[in-house]
């Protein structure tokens, strides 16, 4: 046992599928606390505006949790939540919270039925409270509707060629025809996520995304038709042409959605994490010795404009050695030249199989850390 008085900063987003970031944040202190018993820590939730979301912002403000009945992806009944300031009338929705992947408990995925409704069913309680600015979190998500659904459920409506109403979901965007919208002039919305992908095409929403949630090749042709021909429809209908803006292809597309027609402006996740725990001030002013980051893949995705990115610029501004504690790592060397990483400590190393260390992630991340650190104090 070693008394060393360290300052730590734990800064690490989720490890996908089996540990959330608070578990990687308790794993770590309980690694860390077996060789520095008077370790002193600095935890973060992490997001990206994904999983997580609401908890990250919880972290930093004291918020009331709205809790009401709402629809999971597949439109099945659902309890969800989002967080409400009463006093700005700003709202949190996060909306792997009702149409997530993660909530739908390891089940036989079916994009084509999917449908971000249950989000709007949030979103409009909190229009109906009188809500002024919304932070959506979008990420982790299982649908490719384009936010059609969001929108159905706050009022626009959605018409076929034969003028009968549609309800939005994955499958039917491609037989849309006439929106009628429904202005919200008095709320700010925003958008928090990180990916930088388009609308359609090679890098788009479909073509990227809709594998991980189900979709057969042939599914993710049509989704992707299905996208631009939708986008073609809303320039022609209402001058609106987003298509092409990096970011649109977020959460099956719901960026799109509502960036074209609730004018949503774009927040980098690490930006809205950084402002809101005002990382910079935290690590010039409390004599941080360790940032420690990581998620359970560390690829070269995280090297651009992701969570783990930002943290590094920061521990190379102030000059703080950090760690990357991962499940796989995939990342070149010669990409991480220019940070100042300690070590990236990966799970599946030392022959483990990748099975193994999805079902043992909290209990690899408590040893590794601790072989690590018994290695160095």
């Amino acid at each position: 046992m070693y008394f060393s008085l360290m300052n730590y900063l734990l800064i690490p987003d989720k490890f996908k599928g089996s540990a959330t970031a608070e578990e990687v944040i308790e794993s770590l202190i309980r690694g860390i606390q077996k060789v520095d018993r008077a370790a002193h820590f600095h935890k973060i939730i992490a997001s990206d505006g994904g999983d997580g979301f609401l908890s990250s912002i919880a972290q930093f403000k004291q918020l009331q949790t709205i809790n009401i009945p709402s629809k999971n992806a597949y439109l099945e009944p659902s309890d969800s939540c989002y967080l409400w300031d009463k006093k700005s009338k700003t709202a949190y929705i996060e909306l792997a919270n009702t149409a997530g992947i993660a909530h739908l408990n390891n089940r036989t995925l079916r994009i084509l039925d999917s449908s971000t409704i249950g989000v709007g069913i949030q979103l409009k309680d909190a229009l109906d409270k009188g809500a002024t600015t919304i932070y959506m979190g979008l990420g982790g998500s299982a649908t490719n509707d384009a936010g059609m659904g969001i929108l159905y459920a706050i009022g626009f409506k959605f018409y076929d060629q034969n003028n009968k109403e549609l309800i939005p979901n994955s499958a039917n965007l491609d037989q849309i025809q006439k929106i009628i919208p429904k202005a919200y002039p008095n709320t700010k919305f925003y958008i928090v996520n990180d990916v930088d992908n388009p609308l359609y095409g090679p890098k788009g929403a479909a073509a990227v995304y809709a594998p991980q949630k189900g979709a057969t090749p042939a599914q993710v042709k049509k989704l992707d038709q299905s996208l631009e021909q939708l986008s073609k429809l809303i320039k022609r209908d209402f001058g609106i042409d987003e298509a092409s803006t990096p970011g649109t292809g977020a959460a099956g597309a719901a960026a799109y959605g509502l960036k074209a027609f609730l004018n949503a402006a774009f927040i980098p996740g690490f930006e809205f994490l950084k402002d809101r725990a005002q990382l910079e001030q935290l690590i010039s002013n409390e004599n941080i010795d360790y940032i420690i980051t990581g998620e359970g893949h560390f690829d070269e995705q995280s090297l651009y404009g992701k969570l783990i990115e930002g943290i590094l610029k920061l521990a190379k501004t102030y000059e703080v050695p950090s760690l990357i504690v991962c499940g796989v790592s995939s990342v070149e060397p010669k990409h991480l030249e220019n940070y100042p990483i300690d070590s990236i400590i990966e799970l599946k190393s030392k022959g483990r199989s990748l099975d193994y260390c999805l079902s043992n992630t909290k209990t690899l991340i408590e040893e590794e850390i601790h072989n690590y650190l018994k290695s160095k104090l």
